[in-house]
């Protein structure tokens, strides 16, 4: 005794759904079982092929063909379809796959087909599936798809429908009953589509896969080098691999390479990522530190210094995310001065300011503006005051304390001039 219409060689039996008379032929493959609903109207006498009578022999108190294939065991009867839905079956490990095609549309792969009024060419039954799925498998390796049961399912419905052309139509227009796309599909699995499509030019081509690899690790090297830093092989391998395979985008690939010797960048690492560069010298780069460096000795006073300098990394690290903070900082510092001497004009660089008082004490003190610290007490007082008339006198007292030749000169020579020289001549009688 047979089922009719299943996949030559199948482990096969029937369903039977009696709140609807439903019936659909059940074919395992081994963790799982496959359904496929037979067209309205067929009966079990249909469905089986029984030369021998053997349902006929069966002797119940009612003879109904249903309890009688129940009873040797070819048919298994549910009261109603919601028992009927998600069943596992006996042997199976989840829950059943339902088909959304009919018996009668079995792929010719399967059953065989009539190539012309007087051949029929046999078909491969269940072991067709089986071994394009192996082969499938082999083909794309390690693929994750491949461990996912309900993508599985998707193409063995697929090849139980229409053969290769079938698996061929799922790839390329995805699924019909729901209209979703193969690539939408595969992101409601949990994949990116992207990924799909490198393993695909990966099985076509290897060759042209590594060299598209080869491709995004000089990129994102280039990337690294223009901010001033460097990764070793093994961290651009890395990221150049993760791209390729679509796990990454180029993006997130700049990204991460960035993050990596930019702790100011945008973005967190990858666990994997970090994992690789963790153990391993590279160097961090430093642009910019030098802008911020230059815009401290500008913009600030000293005793406004120290708390930019301690974070002359993290300015530097956010100019070079965002060109503009540079302008954002500068007016924080120009506030933050301003603050502290509301006596000069808020847009005056200090450095102006400080070089314009070093310069007068330079011409007072008769020393190089190079020897003149912006912290002297006495530059101070006169920065602090801002009285261009008393600055003078503030100088020149300083200098004469510290006997400071130039001063010392200026002041003998004022002395000379106001009492003369000193020396007194005697006449001659």
């Amino acid at each position: 005794m047979n089922i009719k219409h299943a996949p030559p060689g199948s482990e096969s039996s029937l369903v039977y759904v009696k709140d609807t008379g439903k019936f659909y032929i059940r074919v395992d493959i081994g963790e799982v079982s496959y359904l496929m609903e037979a067209p309205e109207g067929m009966t079990i006498h249909d469905l089986i092929d029984d030369p021998d009578n053997l349902l006929g022999r069966i002797q119940l108190e009612d003879d109904n063909p249903i309890l009688q294939a129940q009873d040797i065991g070819i048919l298994q009867q549910f009261e109603t379809e919601e028992d009927f839905d998600g069943a596992i079956y006996e042997g199976d490990l989840r829950e059943s796959i339902y088909l959304d095609t009919s018996i009668t549309n079995i792929s010719k792969e399967v059953i065989g087909y009539w190539q012309d009024s007087e051949t029929f060419v046999e078909g491969s039954g269940i072991n067709w599936i089986q071994d394009t799925l192996t082969q499938i498998e082999q083909l794309s390796k390690d693929a994750p798809w491949w461990n996912d049961p309900a993508y599985i399912d998707r193409v063995v419905g697929a090849l139980l429908e229409n053969g290769e052309q079938g698996y061929n139509d799922f790839i390329t227009y995805g699924i019909t009953e729901t209209g979703q796309s193969h690539s939408e599909f595969l992101k409601s699995l949990g994949y990116d589509p992207r990924t799909y499509d490198a393993w695909a030019e990966f099985s076509k081509d290897e060759d042209s896969f590594n060299q598209t690899k080869e491709d995004y690790k000089m990129r994102l090297q280039a990337d690294v080098e223009a901010k001033g830093g460097t990764l070793s092989e093994s961290a651009l391998d890395y990221a150049a691999n993760e791209v390729a395979w679509g796990r990454w985008s180029l993006a997130k690939g700049t990204q991460q390479v960035l993050k990596a010797i930019d702790e100011y960048s945008y973005g967190d690492l990858e666990a994997g990522f970090a994992g690789v560069i963790g153990g391993e010298g590279f160097a961090k780069t430093n642009i910019h530190e030098d802008t911020v460096r230059t815009l401290i000795d500008e913009w600030l006073p000293e005793e406004l210094k120290s708390e930019y300098e301690a974070k002359i990394g993290e300015y530097a690290g956010k100019i070079r995310n965002n060109p503009s903070f540079k302008a954002s900082l500068i007016e924080q510092m120009k506030q933050e001065r301003f603050e502290l001497y509301p006596q000069y004009d808020k847009n005056l660089r200090w450095g102006t300011i400080t070089k314009g008082k070093i310069g007068k004490a330079s011409n007072i003190w008769g020393i190089d503006a190079a020897n003149i610290s912006a912290t002297d007490p006495t530059i101070q007082k006169i920065l602090t005051d801002n009285n261009p008339e008393k600055e003078g006198e503030i100088l020149r007292t300083a200098g004469i304390e510290r006997n400071y030749a130039g001063t010392m000169s200026d002041y003998n020579r004022s002395l000379t001039n106001a009492f003369g020289s000193g020396i007194v001549r005697i006449k001659d009688n």
